[in-house]
């Protein structure tokens, strides 16, 4: 569930192309201004996608994907086998398979999430390496308010998100650990498949 919201939140922010300086005003306006269209989508959606979730998921393969740095996810996720999964020439297959996984993710994540709020609270930091953190609030439909904060980086003129952390927990540290399991016991080919299957 908290893979789920996590991705579901990540859609809100990849809505439109947004060359915005390396700032922290620019990583905050990325998610101040896109929130707005895609909850709004949503809204006005919402029977559209329910019948065809299909819909839904094409919509978020089209808006997310330039906002998103899904090869630096995927050497995340893939910690200290990184390295024997380049020397094996198996990492843009795995890749592409992780990346097919993480828009299904956020398209159910967004199953019946409509009415949602997000506050961006306070300016944040951008380091020596562009990258910055933002944290949010996010109020559901109930009025229930989750904590979360998204990691961005900024590069070819472009703020991308790389990670998010829903109250303390990181989205691409827990597949990380998973995939460190799934590693361990059969490989990157097999891990592969698992993620094909799961697609």
């Amino acid at each position: 569930m908290k893979r789920w919201l996590l991705g579901a939140i990540l859609g809100v922010l990849s809505t439109v192309t947004f060359a915005a300086q390396s700032s922290p005003e620019g990583a905050k306006a990325l998610i101040e201004q896109t929130s707005t269209e895609i909850l709004a989508s949503l809204d006005a959606n919402k029977a559209k996608y329910q019948n065809n979730p299909a819909a839904f998921q094409q919509f978020i393969e089209q808006e997310i994907s330039p906002h998103l740095a899904f090869n630096r996810m995927a050497e995340i996720a893939l910690g200290r086998h990184l390295q024997e999964v380049r020397a094996a020439g198996k990492f843009d297959a795995f890749s592409q398979t992780f990346r097919k996984l993480l828009i299904r993710v956020y398209s159910k994540g967004w199953s019946g999430y409509t009415q949602a709020k997000i506050k961006v609270l306070g300016m944040p930091v951008v380091d020596k390496y562009n990258r910055a953190k933002v944290r949010v609030q996010v109020t559901d439909n109930t009025g229930k308010v989750s904590n979360m904060e998204f990691a961005l980086w900024y590069d070819n003129g472009q703020w991308k998100i790389y990670d998010a952390t829903f109250e303390n927990v990181s989205l691409i540290t827990g597949y990380r650990n998973t995939f460190d399991t799934e590693l361990q016991r059969g490989g990157i080919d097999a891990l592969i498949n698992k993620m094909q299957s799961m697609n």
